[in-house]
C-alpha cells in the first residue's frame, strides 16, 4: 500500500493553484492502479480541488445519475488531448464543500482503487461510485444529533486517541484514526490495528463486531479495546473531551485537521449543549485478536457470504486482557505524562 495521506494530497492541490489563462483544468500524475490512472486535479475558473480517474474506454457502461451534493460532485471530464482513448471521471469539491472533510473523502477513494486495482475498469468505476454515494448518504447521517450509543462509542475513541497524541506520536496520531474513514477498524498504528467497544451498560460486556472485517484484516498485530465507563458528576461530557483533544495539538493546522475527522465522525460543534453527560472511565480491558480469540475470518466464512456482523461476549472470553497502559508498551509506543 502507498500510505496515501490528507497531507500529501493537500500539497499536490497547493501545486497547482495558478492555472494558465483559460486552462479548464490543471492536474498532476499521482500513480497507476492497474488499468487506473490517478491524478490531483483542480477545476477552473473556481480553482476546485478534485481527484481524476482516467480509465480505459467504457464504451456502453451505463453510470446512472452520477453522485452530486454534500460537499462534492462526480462528472465526467471530455479532454481527448490530455487523455486519448481514456474514459476520465472526476470527483470534485463543490463551492459549499468542507476543505478538510473532501481530502478524507479524496483519499478514501484512491485507497479504494488501489484495493481494486486487479479489477475490471468497469469494476473499478461502479465501485468508485458506490463509494462516493456511501459517503454522501454518511454526510447527510453526520448533521444529526449522535445517539446515545454513538456518543460513548465516540467518548471511547477520543480517549484512545488522546493517549495517543501524548504518546511519541504526537499530532501525527490523528493519522492513525480511521474510524470516521469508513474503515472497518477504529485506529492503525504502523502494522497493528485497534478496534475500540465502549460502554455504559452493567453486566455483560457484549462488543457488536459490525463485519468480518473489523477483527480480520491486514494489520497484525490486531487488538480490540473494552473500556466501560460510568455517568459522575465528576466525569468529562463529550464536548469537554473534543475541547481536551484540541488544546493537545494546539497549532491550527493540526485542530483543523481534528475538526474535520470529527465532522465526518458525526460531531458538530452546534450539537454541544445535548451531549452533557458526564463519564469516566471506570475499566479497560485489551485482548490481542489471535488465531485462538473467538472471531470470525473470512477464510472460514463461505465466500458467498458477503457481509457478517455478530455481538461477542467478552466476559465470556478465556484469554486474559491487559490493561490499557500495557496495550501501548506492546504497540512499543512511550506515553507521556498529560
Amino acid at each position: 500500500m502507498a500510505g496515501w495521506t490528507e497531507e500529501g494530497l493537500l500539497r499536490a492541490w497547493r501545486a497547482l493553484a495558478d492555472p494558465i489563462e483559460g486552462e479548464e483544468w490543471r492536474f498532476v500524475r499521482l500513480t497507476e492502479l492497474g488499468t487506473v490512472e490517478v491524478e490531483a486535479a483542480r477545476h477552473f475558473p473556481g480553482g476546485h480541488e478534485a481527484v481524476l480517474l482516467a480509465l480505459p474506454s467504457l464504451d456502453g457502461v451505463d453510470l446512472g445519475i452520477l453522485p452530486k451534493g454534500r460537499g462534492f460532485e462526480v462528472s465526467v471530464v471530455h479532454n481527448g488531448e490530455a487523455f486519448p482513448e481514456r474514459f476520465v471521471v472526476a470527483l470534485t469539491r463543490e463551492s459549499e464543500g468542507n476543505m478538510d472533510i473532501f481530502s478524507v473523502v479524496a483519499v478514501d477513494a484512491i485507497r479504494l482503487v488501489e484495493e481494486l486495482r486487479l479489477e475490471s475498469a468497469a469494476d473499478v468505476l461502479r465501485q468508485f461510485l458506490s463509494r462516493v454515494r456511501d459517503w454522501q448518504l454518511f454526510m447527510e447521517r453526520s448533521h444529526r444529533l449522535l445517539s446515545a450509543d454513538r456518543q460513548v462509542g465516540l467518548f471511547g475513541e477520543l480517549l484512545a486517541l488522546a493517549t495517543l497524541v501524548r504518546s511519541e506520536l504526537g499530532p501525527s496520531a490523528l493519522r492513525a484514526w480511521k474510524g470516521p474513514s469508513q474503515s472497518a477498524f477504529d485506529f492503525q498504528i504502523g502494522d497493528a490495528g485497534l478496534e475500540v467497544k465502549s460502554t455504559v451498560r452493567k453486566g455483560a460486556f457484549v462488543a457488536q463486531i459490525s463485519s468480518i472485517e473489523q477483527l480480520d484484516n491486514e494489520c497484525s498485530p490486531m487488538f480490540l479495546c473494552a473500556m466501560r465507563f460510568e455517568e459522575h458528576e465528576d466525569g468529562m461530557s463529550l464536548p469537554e473531551a473534543v475541547a481536551d483533544l484540541r488544546s493537545l495539538l494546539r497549532t491550527q493546522g493540526n485542530v483543523r485537521a481534528l475538526d474535520a475527522l470529527l465532522m465526518t465522525a458525526g460531531f458538530l460543534d452546534e450539537h454541544a449543549e445535548h451531549y452533557g453527560r458526564r463519564l469516566t472511565l471506570a475499566d479497560a480491558r485489551v485482548f490481542e485478536v489471535t488465531a485462538e480469540f473467538p472471531h470470525f475470518t473470512r477464510t472460514a466464512v463461505p465466500a458467498a457470504v458477503r457481509k457478517l456482523s455478530y455481538a461477542l461476549d467478552l466476559d465470556a472470553i478465556s484469554a486474559r486482557p491487559v490493561g490499557l497502559a500495557q496495550l501501548f508498551s506492546l504497540l512499543d509506543l512511550t506515553l507521556h505524562e498529560s
